[in-house]
């Protein structure tokens, strides 16, 4: 029985001594593996924590690198936004402020920890900054860009794509055009009439015309009573490299009503193309023929800021005189400034077809 148990534990204890001795022979590699494992742990640590103190364009373009080339290609120039269950592309919210180079996005019942899980990739050209925030409203992107883009924005499958294009490369003919005035600039102000909100009713009448023509895109300098600077107004159209620029002003002759009234337009003599009095020409003659306003003449007006600094056939409208009770009346008259804007899509679209 003793020698039994003896030969039993002898057993045991070769058995332990050769799983000791492997164990022994193996432990280097084990070492190494285990230390291979934490060392990853770590890193993967470190990346984490580096990763929440990312800004979210360090983050798009740390994802843009993780990326394959396969789906580098899929997305090509395009940044993707995931949607939740649900949201259509017409749900998300874009505010686009083409002056300072942003596009807000809002994402609506869309939570920021979304992003943990499918995080915004793409494409960072263009980019100069991007700020993601939440609240009750949904995920707010906001994009800062190194230049004047137009942002298209399109849903595939769960995904929000959001690429920003220059215009030239969606619209066939692109015009800048400028409510004059507006803001902390009233303009001319006649018997408590405001120049700059008959420029501004004008270009409101003129804007569903210009959206029905699908291959020519218009850019307002202003569809509100806000202020912008004048740089900014001849900045816009030069940025866009506009085919036109046409500005709506209204005319005065002191403060007090008088008898004069008609339309001038002013022009860039310096053009030596001759193409921005062409342009001001076609605006005086169809403006006084199908409204029956008084032909005051073009005028010279390189002494005008946007004018001066415009570098496209550029035009300035003075519709009429505010100092003038008749033409103050008419102007304010709906009937009559859809009579102008219409005179005004039709004159740009043959200064179009006349090839300016």
């Amino acid at each position: 029985m003793e020698d039994r148990i003896m030969r039993k534990s002898m057993f045991y204890m070769l058995l332990a001594s050769i799983a000791i001795s492997c164990s022994l022979l193996y432990l280097p590699q084990f070492t190494v593996k285990a230390n291979a494992l934490i060392s990853q742990y770590k890193s993967m640590r470190e990346e984490a924590r580096k990763r929440e103190e990312m800004s979210a364009l360090d983050l798009l373009r740390y994802h843009e690198q993780k990326i394959n080339e396969e789906e580098k290609r899929s997305l090509k120039d395009a940044i993707r936004i995931y949607m939740v269950e649900g949201l259509k592309s017409e749900d998300v919210k874009m505010e686009v402020d083409y002056y300072k180079h942003t596009i807000k996005l809002l994402f609506p019942d869309t939570k920021e920890d979304i992003l943990d899980k499918y995080p915004i990739v793409g494409s960072t050209d263009h980019i100069d900054d991007m700020k993601v925030t939440a609240s009750g409203e949904g995920l707010h992107v906001e994009l800062k860009t190194d230049q004047l883009v137009e942002p298209v924005v399109e849903k595939q499958d769960h995904y929000c794509y959001v690429r920003l294009k220059d215009p030239h490369d969606l619209y066939d003919k692109i015009i800048v055009v400028d409510a004059g005035h507006g803001g902390k600039m009233p303009g001319t102000v006649s018997g408590g009439v405001t120049e700059k909100a008959i420029n501004l009713e004008i270009v409101r009448a003129l804007k569903p015309y210009m959206d029905a023509e699908k291959e020519v895109k218009v850019y307002y300098t202003r569809l509100s009573d806000k202020h912008v600077e004048l740089e900014d107004r001849a900045k816009l159209a030069n940025e866009l490299k506009a085919d036109l620029f046409m500005s709506i002003h209204q005319n005065a002759v002191g403060y007090k009503f008088n008898n004069v009234k008609g339309t001038q337009v002013l022009y860039s003599q310096s053009d030596k193309t001759k193409k921005s009095r062409t342009f001001a020409k076609i605006l005086l003659e169809n403006i006084t023929r199908e409204v029956k306003s008084e032909n005051k003449g073009l005028i010279p007006g390189d002494d005008i800021y946007i004018i001066r600094t415009a570098k496209m056939p550029v035009a300035l409208v003075e519709v009429g005189f505010v100092t003038n009770k008749e033409e103050q009346e008419k102007l304010l008259s709906a009937k009559y400034q859809d009579q102008v804007a219409k005179v005004l899509h039709d004159s740009i679209m043959q200064a179009l077809k006349e090839g300016l």
